[in-house]
């Protein structure tokens, strides 16, 4: 099945939808709302699970750069080992790639002939995966922008992500299929099946395991291994709506989920516990992603933010509040010193955050607990 929505049914229906979320937000009040083109600041959030705060408690980190996408999209973003170069996917199709420490644009490919969902590079800094609602991976030469090969899903491709040595590759869609491929030669090693849409992929640091997130809510962990076909090993449950985007930990230990229903959960990946919940965001959260430490969290989201979390704490370090749209994916530099963010405003912003200690400082954490785990709320939205 198709995406339901058209180019043209997407880019009229959004816009709405952020005015429509505005106005319900301005209801209850107690945030500041950044929609199209407008700006609402509103007080006095009253509710049962969100006590007032000041939303003057977390710093705003500015954006040091801002990449011009000339007008489209940005879905997915991904940075190179090395910290030189980033490459974005956008709704045209198009990949482009980007010097990181200038901003300027390096070369523009015509990648598929649909959106780009999912972008992913390996570790050896050689190989870029696009992902795309054409129904087709490709994989190129990051450093020509060469095509190498092109492999098929039945329907969309909502997700992508590669093996930490690079041998394996991992796809999920809207055919309701979890793919293994063998990256060297192309070929499908597993087709799992399962009854819903796959929404997002991660493999384990090990490599031994991937989590995919579903449009159900549920984040199934597959043990894969060399003689068998994987095996489902964990199904965590806690989220109320589609899990579009999951990722392991530095170490292995934490896997982070962020979700249409606005919340991020962070699981023991041992046990298959809920160990925290992320509140936060006022609209879907898009993407997540942890720093090379593993000490922070970073989470875009719908409501046109990026937020900055200490993971130990809960606490909110920092937001980036620039973007005018949807933040649609966000990612760290390798030295985990800046962040970037893509957006439906037809930017992907780069920021510096050297001084999280500072902001730290300013960040408290309003604590009560869910049924289903400690719920982290914060003082920021």
């Amino acid at each position: 099945m198709k995406s339901q929505v058209s180019r043209k049914q997407a880019k009229s229906v959004w816009p709405l939808m952020n005015l429509i979320v505005a106005i319900a937000l301005f209801g209850v009040g107690g945030v500041i709302w950044q929609g199209i083109g407008l700006r609402w600041s509103v007080t006095g959030l009253q509710s049962s699970q969100s006590p007032a705060f000041s939303a003057k408690a977390v710093e705003s980190i500015p954006a040091a750069l801002t990449f011009d996408n000339q007008g489209t999209w940005v879905y997915a973003i991904v940075v190179s080992p090395d910290g030189s170069t980033l490459v974005s996917g956008g709704y045209d199709g198009q990949l482009k790639w980007w010097n990181l420490k200038t901003g300027s644009l390096i070369r523009t490919t015509r990648g598929h002939a649909d959106a780009i969902a999912s972008l992913a590079i390996s570790n050896n800094g050689q190989t870029l995966v696009s992902g795309s609602w054409d129904n087709r991976i490709k994989i190129w030469d990051l450093k020509t922008g060469h095509l190498q090969r092109t492999l098929r899903h039945d329907d969309d491709v909502k997700a992508v992500a590669l093996s930490p040595n690079g041998n394996l590759l991992a796809s999920g869609g809207t055919d309701k299929t979890l793919q293994i491929w063998d990256l060297t030669t192309g070929q499908p090693l597993h087709r799992m099946t399962t009854d819903t849409w796959i929404q997002s992929v991660d493999f384990h640091p090990a490599g031994g395991q991937v989590a995919c997130g579903s449009q159900s809510g549920q984040i199934n962990i597959w043990q894969l291994s060399q003689h068998r076909k994987p095996q489902l090993s964990q199904t965590l449950m806690g989220h109320q709506e589609a899990v579009g985007t999951v990722q392991f930990s530095p170490d292995g230990q934490t896997l982070a989920s962020g979700s249409t229903d606005r919340t991020i959960k962070l699981w023991d990946v041992h046990q298959g516990r809920l160990l925290k919940g992320l509140a936060g965001h006022m609209a879907p959260v898009r993407s997540v992603a942890f720093s090379p430490d593993g000490k922070t969290l970073a989470s875009s989201s719908h409501d046109t933010t990026v937020k900055l979390w200490n993971i130990q704490t809960g606490n909110i370090l920092g937001r980036l509040t620039e973007h005018r749209q949807a933040v649609w994916t966000v990612a760290f530099s390798p030295d985990g010193q800046r962040v970037a963010s893509g957006s439906s405003d037809a930017t992907i912003k780069l920021a510096p955050i050297q001084h999280l200690t500072r902001a730290l400082k300013a960040s408290y954490p309003l604590k009560h607990r869910a049924p289903n785990g400690p719920e982290i709320g914060s003082r920021d939205l």
